[in-house]
């Protein structure tokens, strides 16, 4: 599993920053389960033989999406072989698979990423990487040769970072670090198995590794490896990509899919899913999908737009509720938990449009506010609250605060509508501070506030 996908505009203009909380829907898949974080809310289907899908018994086969009982808000998690981890919003991280019951790892928390891969798990903690498989975080080793990493991939057995400096660096089963020579400054890793795929600062998809089935997951029309990153041909424009043992996918900007490797895995006719592609080819069933993110797991493909699910593969696995295999994208899961109010604790509208948050989760030091690429200019920043410039369209989305040292402070999912003026408001001095003075908040009916802030569930 990768990031959670953000646009080319958001990674160039914060150098790669960590995944914001609770980004619609966030798909990850071993090789017989799946996790979905829908809105922060956990759920697993397929497998639980291994306890992988996080319920208390061994079972074959979980047919419905089943939610996972966590004490908070899931941030990112990740799920590979029988192995499944997560971080949650409250600095916990849980571990479960492999014939461990679900439980949080003690000694070991605020991780803004985790990953599995065949050695163990992985946690991104304020730049750090820490490696371990047990619920004692104590026992977790730091890894060495790393440092301000800013995001990470794991699969088989090796993890990729990325640093704030957009260097790539490959982590072997020793946990020895390999910084890759030959690429140009990346946005985004992701490992596969056996390979590793890179998109650059250009949104250019480059390759390396292995292909040791020769189905060509590479994409470099080729069913040949490489030892060295090369430029994958019609790589141009690439957003997300997803890399698993038999094939590879790649999200374009422009909204289309693409997929190298097993034709069983990257959908093609029905007639050759036992055929394979060297090249990177279209899967015009998910046009019009508005796609954002791409997953490939062992046994299926997902691809996901804000609220919907598409998945084809093995079944079982990819949530179509029964053992039988899709060559073709369905629509398996559509997301259920709507969003609700809670945070920040003030939301105004000033005068000139301008937008003031308040909160106690970030501090003094001027940072950055974004959204959708819109870099909001910040008029002024103190502790707990912020000003902000009134965006030029009305916007919605994750509006993410960051610090000055590019750690998120927050984020919400938050509609900003521009008014360039508000009327029928008293600007007189013995009116300032209580009921409309013209700043768009009503202090004496905190309720009544303009602005509107959520936070997903």
């Amino acid at each position: 599993m990768k990031l959670r996908n953000l646009s080319a505009a958001v990674i160039a203009a914060t150098t790669l920053i960590s995944p914001p909380a609770f980004s619609d829907l966030q798909i990850s898949s071993g090789q017989a389960h799946t996790l979905i974080n829908d809105n922060g809310t956990l759920l697993a289907v397929g497998s639980n033989r291994y306890l992988e899908s996080g319920q208390s018994i061994d079972i074959s086969n979980i047919w419905d999406e089943t939610e996972i009982n966590l004490p908070a808000l899931v941030l990112d998690m990740d799920a590979t072989s029988v192995k499944s981890i997560a971080a949650l919003e409250n600095g916990d991280i849980y571990i479960f698979g492999r014939r461990l019951a679900i439980d949080k790892v003690s000694n070991l928390s605020g991780a803004t990423q985790v990953e599995v891969n065949d050695l163990g798990a992985y946690a991104l903690i304020d730049g750090d990487v820490y490696f371990g498989w047990s619920f004692d975080g104590a026992t977790w080793i730091k890894i060495d040769g790393l440092s301000n990493v800013t995001a990470i991939s794991a699969r088989g057995k090796h993890l990729l970072a990325v640093d704030i400096n957009q260097a790539a660096y490959d982590i072997d089963a020793s946990n020895s670090v390999t910084y890759i020579q030959g690429l140009p400054p990346v946005l985004r890793v992701e490992a596969g198995n056996s390979h590793s795929m890179f998109i650059d600062a250009n949104n250019q998809l480059w390759a390396m590794g292995e292909d040791p089935y020769s189905y060509g997951l590479l994409g470099l029309g080729t069913k040949a490896g490489t030892p060295v990153p090369t430029m994958v041909p019609n790589g141009n424009d690439v957003i997300d990509v997803a890399a698993a043992r038999f094939h590879t996918l790649s999200l374009k900007s422009d909204g289309t899919v693409w997929g190298a490797g097993g034709h069983n895995y990257i959908s093609l006719t029905d007639s050759s899913i036992y055929n394979v592609s060297a090249s990177f080819v279209h899967i015009t069933e998910l046009d019009g999908a508005s796609i954002t993110d791409v997953e490939a797991g062992m046994n299926g493909s997902f691809a996901s737009s804000e609220d919907t699910m598409h998945s084809w593969g093995s079944g079982g696995v990819i949530g179509n509720g029964s053992l039988t295999e899709l060559h073709r994208p369905k629509a398996n899961y559509v997301s259920t938990f709507e969003p609700e109010v809670i945070l920040p604790t003030i939301a105004g509208v000033q005068l000139d449009g301008s937008y003031i948050i308040t909160g106690t989760n970030f501090g003094s030091d001027t940072g950055s506010i974004i959204m959708d690429g819109y870099s909001f200019g910040i008029l002024s920043w103190t502790d707990g609250l912020i000003q902000l410039e009134r965006p030029s369209v009305a916007m919605s989305g994750d509006l993410v605060v960051m610090d000055a040292d590019g750690s998120i402070s927050n984020a919400w999912t938050v509609a900003l509508i521009p008014e360039p003026s508000i009327k029928h408001c008293n600007e007189a001095d013995a009116n300032r501070g209580h009921g409309n003075d013209c700043d768009g908040f009503d202090e004496d009916n905190p309720g009544k506030g303009k602005g509107h802030f959520k936070r997903k569930k």
